[in-house]
């Protein structure tokens, strides 16, 4: 919106918007593996690996269902999911092998030096997942796990994904794709703000990034309601480890100053292990 910073896309019309399946392959895909686009990352991650001790994140931005939405646009891609699977799964298909050719290639530059690689779809809405899990299952997991299994191929880098709304449905389906972390975990969501029960039955097998609610709280609460917010979501996934606290999405121009401040100093007073809250 005017005056904001979140992440707004120029996207001008839906190119494969009344496409058929003939046209996927007459499409101009660009060149996402052209060894111009990994020229010079090597040695600058190289570089990064000698002088920091901070995790390296990679990524190519390797959303596979997020560019369908793009390229044919939401109500096309849901119809098409529903009643016209073959044009689905053929043009993510085609996606899917463009995106591993991709990860293949910057993982043989950098793929010794980086500790984690992020990746991810946007798959929940504010109550449910876009589809079900059945229809993850047989349409979308077999994209994911291409491009999870090319990451353990090249390298030991720890899988983030990143996926607003609710997606607790499709929790035990991303765990066995090989997902290591969940971000941003959107807890104004219907079944993700329990994040007790998140611990409670994935935390063994997966981490958390995020958790701090940017919907209510940080815009609209007190300083004292944000350090509550704080402590709830520190205590419920934080102990043994695997939590990253962080602002569910980006912090907009209309969260006061005090919130954020107060978000990260009661995360250094509340979040020292071992957690005693």
């Amino acid at each position: 919106e005017p005056g904001g910073v979140y992440f707004s896309p120029p996207y001008k019309g839906m190119p494969l918007e009344n496409a058929t399946l003939d046209d996927i392959e007459k499409y101009p895909w660009p060149q996402v593996a052209h060894p111009s686009r990994f020229a010079g990352i090597r040695e600058e991650v190289r570089k990064l690996r000698e002088t920091t001790d901070y995790a390296i994140i990679g990524s190519i931005g390797p959303n596979t269902v997020e560019k369908i939405l793009h390229l044919r646009g939401l109500e096309n891609t849901m119809m098409d999911m529903a009643l016209n699977q073959d044009f689905f799964l053929a043009l993510l298909g085609k996606i899917t092998s463009l995106m591993v050719e991709a990860t293949d290639k910057f993982l043989d530059e950098v793929g010794e030096y980086i500790d984690i690689f992020l990746m991810g779809d946007d798959m929940g809405t504010q109550n449910a997942p876009m589809f079900s899990p059945q229809m993850y299952r047989d349409l979308v997991k077999p994209s994911h796990a291409a491009l999870v299994d090319k990451v353990h191929q090249k390298s030991k880098a720890k899988i983030f994904f990143h996926s607003c709304g609710d997606v607790y449905p499709l929790m035990g389906d991303l765990i066995d794709v090989g997902v290591d972390l969940l971000n941003p975990v959107q807890v104004a969501a219907k079944d993700m703000g329990d994040t007790a029960r998140l611990k409670r039955e994935f935390g063994d097998r997966i981490s958390f990034c995020g958790g701090i609610d940017t919907q209510t709280v940080l815009p609209k609460g007190t300083p004292a309601e944000v350090r509550a917010e704080v402590r709830r979501r520190i205590k419920d996934l934080a102990p043994g480890g695997g939590f990253v606290l962080a602002a569910v999405h980006s912090i907009q121009p209309d969260v006061p100053l005090e919130n954020i401040e107060a978000m990260f100093d009661e995360a250094k007073k509340s979040g020292q292990y071992p957690i005693k809250l």
